[in-house]
């Protein structure tokens, strides 16, 4: 029995055809499961920027009332300081003229500068947990497109996959058969 040699190159190009599809289903294959995992670690960092999205929303709030309360302190205080001056003034046989007015004006003064400064320092704490929380946010909406993106790549690796392999199997069996047709 002889072979002539467009018949083995056939056989060669069918078999190197067939090894070639067959490796590119498997290569597929690992990159729709990389694409996978990648898809899985993108959610879970989703979850955790919501997380974070939520811890900033909340420490905004706080921050907001904490500075409420500061100034419902503040007031207090220059309540009671002005009170105290009053109460000292009358209990000295003195009116709340001269220098007494002038005290108690001077810690109304005061008391209104640090109210204002309450809420200046109040409006910065809560901006920038908003801004972090915005941030989050954002990270958060990111990493959910990463996912999606990665899960279409699994599909479409798994699809190439599919093609791959088919191509590989077609190809062996077209080397199978020129191998029979030489016997």
């Amino acid at each position: 029995m002889s072979f002539s040699l467009s018949q083995i190159q056939g056989i060669g190009q069918a078999a190197s055809g067939a090894i070639s599809g067959i490796g590119g289903a498997v290569s597929d294959l690992f990159a729709a499961q990389n694409d996978k995992a990648t898809a899985a670690a993108d959610i879970q960092a989703a979850g955790l920027f919501g997380q974070a999205y939520t811890q900033a929303a909340q420490n905004a709030a706080i921050a907001e009332n904490t500075g409420k309360f500061q100034q419902v302190q503040t007031a207090r205080q220059v309540s009671l300081t002005q009170g105290t001056a009053a109460a000292t003034a009358s209990a000295g046989g003195l009116r709340l003229s001269g220098s007494a007015a002038a005290i108690i004006r001077s810690n109304a003064q005061q008391g209104a500068v640090a109210s204002q400064e309450i809420s200046m320092q109040t409006g910065i704490n809560v901006n920038s947990y908003m801004e972090q929380a915005e941030a989050d946010k954002a990270e958060q909406t990111q990493a959910l497109a990463a996912a999606a993106a990665a899960q279409a790549a699994a599909k479409s690796s798994g699809i190439g996959a599919i093609f791959s392999g088919a191509s590989g199997l077609v190809d062996l069996g077209s080397a199978a058969f020129q191998v029979a047709k030489l016997f």
